[in-house]
């Protein structure tokens, strides 16, 4: 149900070196699938052209990190697909994946976050790499507590990472994944965690998350 489609974005062209031998890595690896790379300009143009209505939030967030997080639920939203952050490091096909609806990787066992807790949540979703169906549900409940501002901001320490995590990262998709559960008859999501033995930040058992950071 999920298209063999992987997506990635960069500021322009110029992929850092210190990137590139993964892009490959995930490629050779997924050779039978269609590969599309967003720039700076084409997110403006991609917005511009598929939801122009969401310009005014894409436009005034903080940082810029938070115009890639919602670009890139948006982007799968649209297409459907797979995406991946620059400093994945995926070892091996992702066709197993592909029945199902959506796919979301679990980065800790434990949050650290008392808006989740307070709800019983004890797990955080991350949003470095993740697939889902064309139109899915999950995706857009996660693009609707975006553009709604769904963790209102007195809640937010006043932190770079923490206006980040709550406002568009994995604390806001993780709240999604709250709220999305308590919708009756909502279809399943397939959260991926590493067996045997747990490891934070990874795709399940399909690679890492080498957290370079360069947002930061």
């Amino acid at each position: 149900m999920i298209p063999k489609l992987i997506i990635q974005t960069w500021k322009d062209n110029n992929v850092p070196e210190k990137y590139r031998d993964l892009l490959k890595k995930l490629r050779n690896n997924n050779e039978e699938f269609n590969y599309m790379f967003y720039t700076d300009e084409n997110i403006k143009t991609f917005m511009e052209t598929y939801y122009p209505q969401y310009l005014d939030v894409f436009n005034n967030f903080e940082y810029p990190i938070q115009r890639i997080d919602f670009f890139r639920y948006l982007v799968i939203y649209k297409f459907g697909g797979f995406y991946f952050d620059l400093d994945m490091d995926i070892d091996r096909s992702l066709d197993a994946l592909l029945e199902n609806e959506v796919v979301f990787p679990k980065e800790w066992k434990k949050n650290g976050d008392p808006i989740l807790q307070e709800q019983n949540m004890p797990f955080l979703l991350g949003n470095y790499a993740f697939g889902a169906c064309a139109g899915n549900l999950f995706l857009k409940k996660i693009i609707d507590n975006i553009v709604s501002g769904r963790i209102p901001r007195e809640k937010i320490p006043n932190k770079k990472d923490k206006i980040i995590f709550y406002t568009t990262g994995p604390v806001l998709v993780t709240q999604s994944l709250i709220d999305y559960n308590s919708i009756p008859n909502s279809p399943n999501i397939t959260i991926l965690e590493p067996t045997p033995k747990f490891f934070h930040a990874r795709f399940g058992n399909y690679g890492s998350h080498k957290m370079m950071g360069s947002w930061k």
